[in-house]
């Protein structure tokens, strides 16, 4: 055990090894969130955040723990600032012997062609080209550095867009090809980390832009909240989504299961007992209808079509037909509600 002045700042690994306590902590944090001897795509951006955890992984990956490949996505919006973000993640990479790839989004064509926001489009771009690249180079998972704050500032831009147990529970510490070991650590321990090891990192020029939501949500709404109602609200936000998380778990797993018992037909339409669903709560029997509107292709399903087709079940609405997004359409007859893909069909 360490003493003195030594105890918090040093972590003394055998004999005469003196490792800060910082630099200890995040990376038994990102190790104990991964699995030996796997191959891993790590999101790196060249900020603050990304670039501790490609450092940690550069350290697990010289230990022989686990291999990485780094991917930097460039989005196409700021210009030289964002090609010298590109530069600097590739010569940080070949500083550290990590593998690198590089991808070029057109971020405001795609948002334009798709009417969405540039926050929306660069974050599917992102991930779509994180999963081409991920399946390139064989990797198990896709790692992303989103820590505790990022967390509660999740928590408040979905409770102010409108969402149910599942959104306001957060960001899991993995969620299908997605893992983020370091959803537990705060950013200030992330910027003590970076000191400690002398680290410099990219500043993005349009976190300062308030006509981002998320941004006026760190720079305006966060700090009022803290300063006006709750000091700790980050910590306080963070702990529920935990909370919420556990609970959204729980409910998703009995769903689930009633979905198995519900499920008639699999294939080019999906069909389920509609009475059957009739009968569950409203929380499982949504849950249920989402889980089919995935295992059926679709990428999202909202709040208002989730509440139409569940409006069906309940007044037993035959032949009336729901327009679900990418051509899905469901309906409900003869107490089959019936899932079809029109672009397959046609």
């Amino acid at each position: 055990m360490l003493t003195g002045t030594l105890l918090g700042a040093f972590y003394i690994l055998g004999v005469g090894m003196k490792i800060p306590r910082i630099v200890h902590t995040l990376t038994k944090e990102v190790r104990n969130n991964l699995t030996e001897y796997s191959h891993y795509l790590v999101a790196v951006s060249g900020g603050a955040d990304s670039l501790a955890l490609a450092d940690i992984c550069a350290t697990l990956q010289g230990e022989g723990f686990a291999t990485f490949t780094v991917c930097h996505v460039e989005h196409g919006i700021r210009d030289k600032e964002s090609l010298e973000d590109m530069e600097f993640v590739e010569d940080f990479c070949a500083e550290k012997h990590l593998s690198y790839v590089g991808v070029h989004v057109e971020t405001l064509a795609y948002a334009e062609q798709n009417k969405l926001s540039v926050e929306d489009a660069a974050r599917q771009l992102r991930y779509g080209a994180l999963r081409k690249v991920m399946v390139d180079v064989g990797a198990s998972k896709i790692l992303t550095a989103h820590q505790a704050d990022d967390q509660a500032e999740t928590v408040l831009w979905r409770f102010l867009r409108g969402a149910g147990l599942d959104g306001l529970a957060g960001m899991s510490l993995e969620n299908n090809d997605v893992l983020r070991p370091l959803i537990n650590v705060t950013r200030k321990e992330i910027i003590d980390y970076l000191a400690e090891k002398k680290l410099n990192y990219r500043l993005d020029s349009t976190n300062a832009n308030l006509k981002y939501t998320r941004n006026k949500i760190r720079q305006e709404l966060l700090p009022f909240l803290a300063n006006n109602y709750n000091t700790r609200i980050l910590e306080t936000l963070s702990r529920t989504a935990k909370v919420l998380g556990e609970d959204a778990l729980c409910l998703n797993e009995l769903a689930q299961t009633e979905y198995q018992k519900a499920l008639i037909e699999s294939g080019d339409a999906l069909v389920l007992d509609a009475k059957m669903l009739s009968f569950l709560a409203p929380a499982i029997c949504k849950r249920v209808l989402r889980i089919a509107c995935f295992n059926f292709k679709l990428t999202e399903l909202d709040f208002e079509r989730t509440q139409a087709i569940y409006e069906m079940l309940k007044r037993n609405t035959g032949n009336k037909v729901i327009e679900l997004p990418q051509g899905v359409t469901v309906t409900l007859k003869n107490h089959r509600l019936i899932f079809v893909n029109k672009t397959i069909e046609q």
